[in-house]
């Protein structure tokens, strides 16, 4: 029972559910997909919140900031970024100002005044173990309204995922500076993100919002010696941009998971284990493998030291001989999203050819783009089918 115990803990944490009659769930589900259609067709979501948008995830916001940070790096610069998240981002969203924000956005009067009944009022809330907080299908596109004046208003770019922030300034003199030029442009440098940051605190304290402390980060990137291990988005990134630490965190974490399966294999058919490796412990072996896979491969070596393990616990060769190597997974993974991004026209290209130019650093050779680049060229063109389709692939 222990056992059982600790690998729900581990593995399979509680999810909330929300007790909602029939009719508000559906009328908020058809209020949300038309907002949200009025906003893509109009483009009133600023294009770097990749948060609870369709086509859009964690995964495609890390490749194009780090795409950006290994670029400076690689043009003879480097990256300061600086990472805020909002406390309680839905349970204090100014209703009023809310309201102002949305006719600022062109919603008609009659939608308004629907929203205002929504949100005032309204007894709505998950209960998980003795806590509790709002919840909709609303509220997330709502918020995403609230903030978008946000990314528009500072000097140097600011990269959302909902109500996490990444304010990015990169320097990129494309030549070696001297000492005295480098010193001069990192003052021009931090007096930039200085401004944008007191442009945000301005902005805080006119919205009511407030920024969590604690995950607050800042930092540099660059090959130069300097300390800081910020995190985004669940990827520990590195001031010099190696993954080694990330993937040894990785490997960690799924060995932790792997030894509570270790402890309690009794209760599992090889059929149950092989299916809670693939759902609960191959996952955290590749979250956003398209970003760290260019990581040194005595790192990756750990990963597939993991996968050998499940294989061993399974212990059944009939079963475990169609499981791919992690390596092999990893290349597919990044061709899928490159053809994602081909397709999306994030990359200009003559048909299916894409051009890679030569970097200057290993460190930009190896990232996604480069890296993937040359995989996708390789390809066969008759691999490819008429329209976008990325399960025919």
């Amino acid at each position: 029972m222990e056992s059982l115990l600790e690998w729900n803990s581990v593995i399979r944490p509680a999810r909330p559910v929300a007790l909602l009659s029939i009719m508000s769930k559906v009328m908020d589900t058809v209020i949300n997909i038309q907002l949200l259609k009025y906003l893509d067709n109009n483009n009133i979501i600023n294009n770097r919140q990749y948060g609870f948008r369709k086509h859009r995830s964690t995964g495609d916001l890390l490749a194009y900031v780090t795409h950006l940070w290994n670029r400076a790096i690689d043009n003879h610069g480097e990256s300061c970024v600086v990472a805020r998240d909002i406390s309680k981002a839905f349970d204090r969203v100014w209703h009023d100002e809310l309201l102002v924000k949305l006719a600022a956005y062109g919603l008609p009067p009659g939608l308004r005044q629907w929203l205002n009944s929504f949100l005032n009022d309204r007894s709505l809330f998950v209960a998980v173990e003795g806590c509790s907080s709002d919840g909709s299908v609303l509220f997330p596109t709502l918020f995403l309204l609230y903030i978008n004046e946000l990314l528009e208003i500072t000097s140097n770019p600011i990269y959302s995922f909902a109500d996490d922030s990444t304010l990015v300034s990169c320097m990129e003199p494309g030549k070696p500076l001297s000492s005295q030029e480098t010193v001069r442009r990192r003052q021009q440098h931090a007096s930039q993100i200085n401004a944008d940051i007191k442009t945000i605190v301005e902005w805080r304290l006119a919205n009511k919002v407030q920024f969590n402390v604690q995950k607050t980060q800042a930092t540099t990137l660059t090959k130069k010696s300097h300390d800081g291990l910020p995190t985004l988005l669940g990827i520990n990134i590195n001031n010099n941009m190696s993954w080694h630490d990330h993937v040894v965190s990785i490997a960690k974490t799924a060995s932790q998971k792997l030894g509570v399966l270790f402890r309690c294999r009794k209760l599992y058919t090889p059929e149950q284990l092989l299916l809670l490796y693939k759902a609960q412990i191959r996952p955290s072996l590749e979250y956003c493998s398209h970003v760290w896979g260019c990581a040194p491969k005595h790192s990756l070596k750990l990963l597939d030291t993991i996968q050998k393990r499940a294989i061993r616990l399974i212990d059944t060769p009939s079963l475990t001989k169609d499981l791919h190597s992690l390596e092999h997974r990893r290349r597919v993974a990044d061709l899928s999203l490159f053809y994602r991004f081909y397709r999306g026209r994030f990359l200009r290209a003559h048909p299916y050819q894409v051009e890679v130019l030569t970097p200057r650093t290993s460190l930009l050779q190896h990232s996604f783009f480069w890296r993937t680049s040359s995989l996708w060229n390789q390809l066969p063109g008759n691999l490819f089918p008429d329209g976008y389709n990325l399960q025919q692939i």
